[in-house]
């Protein structure tokens, strides 16, 4: 699911670095261009709490991406769309939204 995630946000020639990959949330971080670096927080429409406060947290010595990844049997609904909206006003930063 992390390189799949990688290429849709950053593209194909970004990088997971395996050793990253962790949970609660989950969590990794992709490897660009000279090195680049980008922390990427996701998890389901339920896990939103943790991957906000995952991303207020995280290390500043990179990018950080907050992704939310829908499923069929966890749809993205109104009422969470509209706290996505709210939440990226308030913190000045885009929350991603993946609907598989």
């Amino acid at each position: 699911m992390e390189g799949k995630i990688t290429v849709l946000l950053l593209g194909d020639q970004w990088q997971v670095r395996e050793s990253t990959i962790d949970v609660k949330p989950s969590r990794f971080i992709a490897v660009g261009q000279d090195d680049i670096e980008v922390s990427v927080i996701w998890g389901a429409p339920s896990d939103l709490k943790h991957i906000v406060w995952a991303g207020l947290i995280a290390p500043s010595y990179c990018e950080v991406q907050l992704v939310v990844v829908t499923t069929p049997s966890q749809p993205l609904t109104s009422d969470v769309k509209s706290l996505i909206r709210t939440l990226e006003l308030k913190l000045g930063t885009e929350i991603r939204v993946i609907e598989q």
